[in-house]
């Protein structure tokens, strides 16, 4: 239904970026680059996410709203707040 999705993290580490396929039905979540390769599984989907990393410096969780418009992301906790931008 939503083209992919790509997510930008300010401030991070270093700069992320992050890939979301396929939107609608189970999520892959790609970092680039990262501490280490992270997954990230969003549930339900359609109503506001939960997003949990593995691995992670320390668990996160990651609160989408509205989700099918342009979206944004509050990381807790993080090694610092992050703002995360959905394009389309």
């Amino acid at each position: 239904m939503i083209s992919p999705n790509f997510c930008t993290f300010t401030p991070q580490i270093s700069h992320q970026s992050c890939a979301i396929t396929p939107q609608i039905s189970s999520n892959s979540y790609t970092f680039t680059p990262q501490i280490g390769p992270n997954s990230c599984i969003f549930t339900p989907q359609i109503s506001p996410n939960s997003c949990t990393f593995t691995p992670k410096i320390s668990p996160n969780s990651c609160t989408f709203t509205p989700q099918i418009s342009p979206n944004s992301c509050t990381f807790t906790p993080q090694i610092s707040p992050n703002s995360c931008n959905f394009t389309p």
